[in-house]
C-alpha cells in the first residue's frame, strides 16, 4: 500500500497510485519504513525514565500488597497501631523504590533505562 507524507508530517495511505490525485497538496511518497518511523517515533530519555519509574512504583505496590493486603493496612490504621506493619513491611519497600528510582534518574541513555531490570533488582527486600 503506497504511503505518503503531507507538509504537516501526517501519513496518508491509498490503495492504488491511481488515487494520488485525492491526496492533500504537497504530499510526497515515502517508504513503509519511513511511515512506520513517523507513526512510532523512538522513545525519548525522559519518556523512558517516566515509564520505568511508574514500573518501579507498580512493583513496590505489588510487593507491599502481597505481604500486607490493603484491607490489613486499613485495619491497622483503624486500630491505631500502624507502626508495626509499616515499619516492618512498607518502609523498606518504599526506601528500595526510592533508591531504584534514583538509579533510573541517573541513567543517561534510553537503552540503559529500557534494559533496567526493575522486578529483579537487588535492592528489593526479601
Amino acid at each position: 500500500m503506497p504511503s505518503y507524507k503531507d507538509q504537516d508530517g501526517k501519513i496518508h495511505y491509498i490503495d492504488d497510485k491511481r488515487h494520488e490525485h485525492l491526496l492533500p497538496g504537497g504530499c510526497i511518497a515515502i517508504t513503509d519504513a519511513e511511515a512506520e518511523s513517523l507513526q512510532n517515533p523512538p522513545v525519548t530519555l525522559a519518556e523512558a525514565k517516566d515509564n520505568a519509574i511508574n514500573e518501579v512504583k507498580a512493583e513496590a505496590n505489588r510487593r507491599i500488597e502481597r505481604i500486607v493486603p490493603i484491607w490489613k493496612q486499613i485495619n491497622s490504621l483503624a486500630d491505631g497501631d500502624p507502626d508495626d506493619v509499616f515499619a516492618i513491611t512498607v518502609i523498606p519497600i518504599r526506601n528500595a523504590s526510592n533508591e531504584i528510582e534514583n538509579e533510573i534518574n541517573a541513567k543517561l541513555e534510553v537503552g540503559t533505562v529500557l534494559a533496567f531490570d526493575i522486578t529483579n533488582h537487588n535492592l528489593w527486600p526479601e
